[in-house]
């Protein structure tokens, strides 16, 4: 065997040696990063902007609190939020969110604030006026909730610590971006780590 064949053998087992171990490396430290030391207020996030005037994305730490069915509270990120058949603001699966907001008949929802203020529009005033208020709810040791039934929330638990309620921008949470939505974000070792087009 010439010299060059000889580099070109010992080259080819190196470079397969070191992928090897750059597999078996990373994942592990990917697992370090994100498998139950980073709540999901703290996970890496990316927006959207939709211009939908109920896309609200919480850019920061913080939940939104929602009333489940069961009557229990419980907590969510999602940013597309509605209106349901009484104008109350809701989530994706009716649940309504707290503190209740309701939209007004014959108004135009106008704005809503990084601070969470709710504008709308009343024509026969011809006024801007206050509407509703959004809040968010951070926890001493996020990490620790428990993931509800539902798909998407949390619940509160012990190890978890009680809510904090705050203004968005106040109590260590974040800020809202209206027209904006979250991305969803799963960590690659997560049971439910799939590809998802937003």
């Amino acid at each position: 065997m010439n010299r060059n064949a000889y580099k070109t053998i010992i080259a080819f087992i190196a470079g397969t040696i070191f992928g090897v171990v750059l597999m078996i490396q990373i994942p592990a430290m990917l697992r370090a990063q994100w498998d139950g030391e980073l709540p999901p207020d703290e996970w890496p996030t990316a927006f959207k902007k939709t211009s939908r005037q109920l896309d609200v994305a919480i850019n920061g730490r913080g939940y939104f609190q929602f009333n489940a069915l069961n009557g229990s509270t419980i907590y969510s990120r999602e940013s597309s939020l509605y209106l349901n058949v009484h104008n109350h603001v809701v989530g994706r699966d009716g649940l309504l969110i707290a503190p209740a907001i309701t939209v007004p008949e014959d108004v135009e929802l106008t704005a809503i604030s990084e601070e969470g203020i709710v504008s709308a529009y009343f024509p026969n005033e011809k006024k801007v006026k206050q509407i509703g208020r959004f809040e968010l709810v951070v926890f001493p040791n996020s990490e620790k909730l428990k993931s509800s039934l539902q798909e998407g929330y949390y619940e509160e638990c012990e190890a978890s610590g009680a809510p904090i309620w705050g203004r968005p921008g106040q109590s260590g949470s974040g800020t809202l971006l209206q027209g904006y939505k979250l991305l969803p974000f799963i960590p690659v070792n997560h049971p439910k780590h799939l590809v998802i087009n937003p």
